[in-house]
């Protein structure tokens, strides 16, 4: 599944010409894939762990960025979803690495601002809908 989104990412980027950044989108992915290796090699390190958060709280950032492109009937159930899930494992985890504590913190508030911007959406629309019956 991630070679399929990566290469619908390479298309895109490349079928709107811009070459440099599917060029800096590889590089990126290939740094990204060597950081993981070496966390994973690191002994008395949880590469899991570190890996999985920081994967979190990129996934949190690019659902900020990317929040208009959401289906509007899809943004609240997505963002109540994120948001328990992301809850339930920094609390599970926290205790086990100050970094999954931090990062869990920061992913909590960004899915939280990322739930009051959905909700926010949603009630515009809703105002607009009524506007429009009057």
């Amino acid at each position: 599944m991630d070679a399929a989104i990566l290469g619908f990412n390479l298309r895109r980027l490349k079928r709107r010409g811009r070459s440099k950044f599917a060029c800096i989108y590889i590089l990126a992915i290939i740094g990204c894939a060597v950081g993981l290796w070496v966390i994973f090699r690191l002994p008395n390190v949880d590469g899991m762990l570190i890996s999985v958060f920081s994967i979190d709280i990129i996934m949190a950032a690019e659902y900020i960025a990317r929040a208009g492109s959401v289906a509007p009937h899809g943004r609240i159930p997505i963002a109540v979803t994120k948001l328990l899930g992301d809850l339930f494992a920094w609390l599970c985890y926290a205790r086990y690495s100050v970094f999954v504590a931090a990062v869990g913190f920061v992913v909590l508030l960004l899915n939280l601002f990322y739930l009051s911007y959905s909700l926010e959406y949603v009630s515009q629309r809703m105002g607009e809908r009524r506007e429009k019956r009057r």
